[in-house]
């Protein structure tokens, strides 16, 4: 019955989700998987969440029901696996919402209190295959994040440290031998080979099994088109590109508008269509503040070429700041640096 409701869940069928997940509920009453659930069906509904959307407070609401059920669990019984799964699980879920937008003293307070819980799961993982997931992510970003993330360095004495090849050799043996966690494994894998480790024909296979598992997710599509992109397979990327494009929700529409000008100017070498598609991602994201910004970047990106080559440069110029500026990809950044020494 949680295979079902989470299969709803992630192929965007939240009607169905919610039946599926009342089913589960009259088994588990009060049980933390329910409320996951629940907080899950809400977060996808708007993919990518941030903490400005307009559902985040129910998503909020949610994960701190998982919390206190959570702890329930664990008062009962100590050291409780379910129990601390779940915690961890919600707690894991806003240190990463705070992180990404910058709230640094609200992550580093759900991040110790998710500390204790990685370090409980470590020794859970030869048991519960679901602790693959949480063990490979610590092992994984306990590294790599501070890294990519200098301002975090000096808190993170107070954390073991951690195996970036052994995160990632756990995180692929939880997208194998996970149930609860399998979906989301793929996710991040996908994610770290595409935005940390620059090896986007990795990222690819776990992007290709979720769009064929779960064909409705736009937000598969739109990463696996990412991949293809940083591939330069571009004749393959055009079907996907127009289902986006198709889609009643804003977001997807503005990421379809991207890869089409992506498309026209590195594969059709149309600049003057690829100016059009740019700038009409741009305006559909004025209405995003704190989403977006990588779709952005890129259309930024692409202007300051485009208008380069036309030999204007103070515009590029600002065009590749603006690009650095709200890019959280270091491949955009590292290109418009390029670009601006050259000008």
């Amino acid at each position: 019955m949680v295979e079902q409701a989470g299969y709803f869940i992630y192929n965007n069928e939240y009607e169905k989700a919610d039946s599926a997940i009342s089913n589960v509920a009259k088994v588990l009453p009060e049980h933390p998987i329910i409320y996951m659930m629940r907080a899950l069906n809400i977060a996808w509904k708007e993919m990518p969440i941030r903490t400005t959307s307009n559902v985040f407070p129910a998503h909020y609401e949610a994960l701190q029901k998982v919390i206190v059920a959570a702890e329930k669990l664990q008062e009962d019984s100590e050291n409780h696996q379910e129990g601390v799964f779940f915690e961890m699980s919600a707690r894991g879920l806003l240190t990463e919402y705070y992180a990404r937008e910058g709230n640094y003293l609200k992550a580093l307070g759900e991040a110790r209190r998710m500390y204790g819980l990685a370090r409980t799961g470590f020794d859970f993982v030869d048991d519960n295959s679901e602790f693959l997931f949480s063990t490979g992510l610590y092992n994984y970003f306990r590294e790599k994040y501070p890294e990519r993330h200098p301002i975090y360095k000096p808190f993170m004495w107070i954390f073991k440290s951690g195996d970036i090849d052994k995160g990632l050799v756990q995180l692929d043996q939880a997208t194998k031998m996970g149930k609860l966690i399998k979906i989301e494994a793929h996710l991040y894998l996908a994610y770290i080979y595409l935005r940390y480790e620059n090896k986007p024909y990795k990222a690819r296979q776990y992007l290709e099994n979720l769009v064929s598992e779960y064909p409705n997710n736009s937000y598969f599509k739109s990463k696996l088109i990412e991949c293809m992109v940083s591939q330069g397979d571009y004749e393959k990327v055009l079907p996907l590109v127009e289902d986006l494009q198709a889609k009643k929700d804003k977001y997807y529409v503005l990421c379809g508008e991207v890869y089409l000008g992506v498309y026209q100017e590195k594969y059709k070498k149309n600049n003057m269509l690829a100016a059009e598609h740019y700038k009409k991602a741009l305006e559909i994201g004025q209405q995003y503040d704190n989403k977006g910004l990588y779709y952005k970047s890129i259309c930024l990106l692409g202007m300051g070429k485009i208008t380069e080559g036309r030999g204007n440069k103070s515009e590029a110029e600002g065009y590749y700041k603006e690009a650095m500026a709200i890019d959280d990809n270091d491949q955009v950044t590292k290109e418009a640096k390029q670009r601006l020494k050259e000008l």
